[in-house]
């Protein structure tokens, strides 16, 4: 199972690379809007049904990009927002109730204080974590009996 899901983890790397490749040579040179924003569940709690989830984007299109803000509502609470160097790509942790809709806005700033059209994700939480396989199990010889007796004339 760890093979396939490295297998899996890979193909999604080289998925993510092109598309990312694909959308630099597509997009207008004029705004550019932050690439391969994405989530990937990581955990749910048994308790109170509360989903985690990690939250990537592509690089930054743009060379002067200094730096970058991503905005998550929950359930149309009130936005947090959260702010990062232009060169990360790893925007860290989302938590949200299962069944809770999810909105994620991520803007690229550049040096000169000019801020990208926003890439957005909209999702509502599920639980889409199979469980853990079961630990070991076994058998234990407990007892021994004859064989009935098979009556030749039946």
């Amino acid at each position: 199972m760890t093979a396939a899901l490295i297998v899996l983890g890979l193909f999604a790397l080289v998925v993510f690379i092109v598309l990312a490749a694909y959308l630099e040579t597509h997009l207008p040179k004029v705004v550019a809007v932050p690439v391969g924003l994405s989530t990937t569940l990581t955990r749910s709690s048994k308790m109170d049904d509360v989903l985690t989830y990690q939250v990537s984007v592509g690089p930054a299109v743009d060379h002067d990009v200094v730096s970058r803000e991503l905005s998550c509502v929950i359930d149309a609470g009130e936005p947090v927002v959260s702010s990062f160097p232009g060169s990360t790509i790893d925007l860290g942790l989302v938590s949200a109730p299962q069944g809770a809709s999810v909105i994620l806005a991520l803007v690229d700033i550049d040096d000169a204080g000019n801020r990208s059209d926003a890439a957005t994700l909209e999702f509502v939480a599920a639980d889409t974590l199979p469980p853990a396989s079961p630990g070991s199990f076994g058998v234990t010889l407990v007892g021994e009996s004859p064989a009935p007796e098979v009556n030749p004339e039946a």
